[in-house]
C-alpha cells in the first residue's frame, strides 16, 4: 500500500576530487560542493527498501602545483544525478541505515580557470555522462506518524573515465567524492486506524 512509499528531501556537502594516473590527479585536491534533491523509497519490508533520488550534484577538484610552476585553479562540475539504491536499516525508532547503488549523472555546467584567468571548459571534452557507484552509512530516527529523519556519510566513485585538456596535454580522471547529508522522508499516506465496533447499549 501507499504506507510503503516514502517521499522526502535531502541536502548535504560534497568534498570532491579526482583519481587516476598522471599529473592532473597527482596534484588534485578537495573542493567543496552542494548535493541536494528529492528522495523516494519503496519499503520491501521493515528492514529493506528500494530507493531513487534526483540530485543537483556539485563535483570537481582543485589543482595546485607549487614552485616553480605556481599553478592553482578549481574546476567545478555540476551534474543532475539519479541515484538508484538498495537501502537497509535496523529495527527500532533509532536505527542504523546503509545504502548501496549506482548514480547515473548528466553534466549541466562546468567552469573554472587557472591563476592567469584561462578557462578550463569540459563541456566539449566528452564528460557529459558519468556513472558512479555509491555507498552510504548513517543513522535515522522514526518519529510519530512515520516520518524518518536521517544523517548519512557516503562515498561516490566514478566508474566513468573523463578526458581533460589543461592547455598543453590531455589527461583522464575519475570522480571521487565524500558526502555528508541530512534529510527526511514521510509516508505518502498515514497508517489507517482500525475502526472501533459500534457501542452496544
Amino acid at each position: 500500500g501507499a504506507q510503503n512509499h516514502y517521499l522526502g528531501l535531502r541536502a548535504g556537502l560534497n568534498m570532491s576530487t579526482v583519481s587516476g594516473s598522471g599529473a592532473l590527479t597527482k596534484y588534485a585536491g578537495l573542493t567543496p560542493g552542494v548535493c541536494a534533491g528529492l528522495t523516494f523509497e519503496y519499503a520491501l519490508n521493515p528492514g529493506a527498501a528500494l530507493g531513487a533520488e534526483v540530485w543537483y550534484n556539485q563535483r570537481g577538484f582543485r589543482y595546485s602545483q607549487g614552485f616553480p610552476y605556481n599553478i592553482d585553479y578549481t574546476i567545478g562540475l555540476s551534474y543532475i544525478s539519479l541515484p538508484l539504491k538498495v537501502s537497509m536499516k535496523s529495527k527500532g525508532n533509532f536505527h542504523f541505515k546503509m545504502n548501496v547503488g549506482g548514480i547515473p549523472s548528466y553534466l549541466v555546467s562546468s567552469e573554472g580557470g587557472n591563476t592567469a584567468g584561462a578557462q578550463r571548459d569540459l563541456d566539449n571534452e566528452g564528460t557529459g555522462i558519468d556513472v558512479s557507484v555509491l555507498a552510504e552509512m548513517g543513522f535515522g530516527y522514526t518519529m510519530l506518524g512515520g516520518t524518518r529523519l536521517y544523517m548519512l556519510g557516503g562515498y561516490q566513485y566514478g566508474a566513468t573515465s573523463h578526458k581533460f585538456f589543461n592547455g598543453t596535454q590531455t589527461t583522464s580522471f575519475n570522480h571521487s567524492d565524500f558526502t555528508i547529508s541530512i534529510g527526511f522522508m514521510s509516508p505518502l499516506s498515514k497508517a489507517k486506524t482500525p475502526a472501533l465496533p459500534p457501542a452496544v447499549d
